[in-house]
């Protein structure tokens, strides 16, 4: 059985700005197939560099937060 635990508020801030898909997968709690449809997809700002996708780390959580955000509003 993979159990994975969630991502932290220690491992968000220890991330480096661009981030590399696995790490991504990881900050999110999906896979990295998931990522890899987001970033098509826009949903967060990405660059190439040497042949790896990395996602820039502000809006990798911004998405985060859109996505746990259940009705979509502030309270």
């Amino acid at each position: 059985m993979d159990v994975r635990r969630p991502a932290s508020m220690v491992d968000w801030s220890t991330a480096p700005q661009l981030v590399p898909m696995a790490r991504a997968a990881f900050l999110l709690g999906v896979d990295e197939q998931a990522i890899d449809e987001i970033v098509s997809l826009g949903g967060v700002d990405a660059v190439e560099r040497d042949g790896q996708t990395l996602i820039d780390k502000a809006s990798l959580r911004e998405f985060w937060e859109i996505y746990h955000d259940p009705i979509g509003i502030d309270d």
